[in-house]
């Protein structure tokens, strides 16, 4: 048991200190004024003079630097790339919020909805590899990223493929808020069987994400530009969408990833799956 003074135990609760990295040079070892003083010191007396501050990172951060370190670390991650001309889902967007009162659906929403029709047309994506083994899963639960002032974090919209998508705009939303009051309950972000981050708010043309373990795999999608395609031999301008999927290779093969991203692909560029698929939307 390393012992300190009560001056020390008091400072060293205060500033969020390591008890275990500071050497006492009291009796028998002992933590007194002088170590921390001294420990102080030594970190404000660095050569870099661009050196500030030391801090001290919140419990989101610590969590976060764990998983994505274990993640990285662990997981043979593989990337795959696509673009897509997203007119069709733009125009649908369009035409839902404009004849919905008081209902805003946003661009994210259409894409977890398209995600998740994509996984559960390719249930060989529903895995996890946990300690050597492949879980399969079910339902197809999709958790979205969300940037908080401490970090991110992901909520996950339940069954999304099963649900219209006024309703997962509305469940989204909710659960946002409920992020950034720091309310969400544990259920509420953990667990899923794939994730969606966006970016292109940002401006971020493309990216490659880490995937969010135990899940197999993590879409990354940039921002919807505006660009000039060929189509049918012609220049045509459209609005178009990078997209990144990071899988990983202990139980996604190549083909069944690239089958998964070639499937959201093509419900975004022709999204009247994404509206048969809504029950909420049926009667517009």
């Amino acid at each position: 048991m390393i012992k300190a003074s009560p001056f020390a135990k008091n400072y060293i609760k205060k500033n969020n200190l390591d008890i275990n990295k500071i050497k006492g040079s009291g009796p028998f070892g002992r933590i007194i004024k002088r170590d921390l003083i001294d420990n102080k010191s030594s970190i404000n007396d660095r050569t870099d003079t661009n050196f500030i501050k030391k801090l001290f990172p919140s419990q989101i951060r610590k969590v976060i630097a764990e998983r994505t370190t274990e993640s990285f670390k662990n997981i043979p991650h593989f990337y795959l790339k696509i673009e897509s001309n997203i007119d069709r889902l733009m125009n649908l967007r369009k035409i839902i919020n404009s004849s919905e009162k008081n209902v805003k659906i946003s661009l994210n929403d259409l894409l977890i909805k398209a995600l998740a029709l994509a996984q559960k047309k390719n249930p060989n994506t529903l895995v996890s590899w946990i300690d050597g083994e492949i879980i399969h899963y079910k339902n197809v639960d999709v958790s979205f990223a969300v940037a908080l002032k401490e970090g991110l974090i992901t909520p996950i919209i339940k069954s999304a493929d099963e649900k219209g998508i006024l309703e997962i705009s509305e469940e989204s939303k909710k659960l946002i808020i409920k992020a950034k009051n720091k309310e969400l309950l544990t259920e509420e972000y953990t667990g899923g069987t794939i994730s969606i981050s966006n970016l292109g708010m940002y401006g971020i043309s493309e990216f490659g994400a880490i995937i969010n373990s135990p899940q197999s795999c993590i879409l990354a999608v940039g921002e919807a530009k505006d660009q000039v395609i060929i189509k049918n031999g012609e220049f045509i301008k459209a609005t178009v969408l990078k997209s990144t999927l990071s899988a990983d290779h202990r139980v996604l093969d190549g083909s069944i990833a690239a089958n998964l991203l070639k499937t959201f692909h093509n419900i975004i560029e022709d999204p009247i799956e994404i509206w048969i698929n809504s029950n909420d939307m049926r009667l517009h």
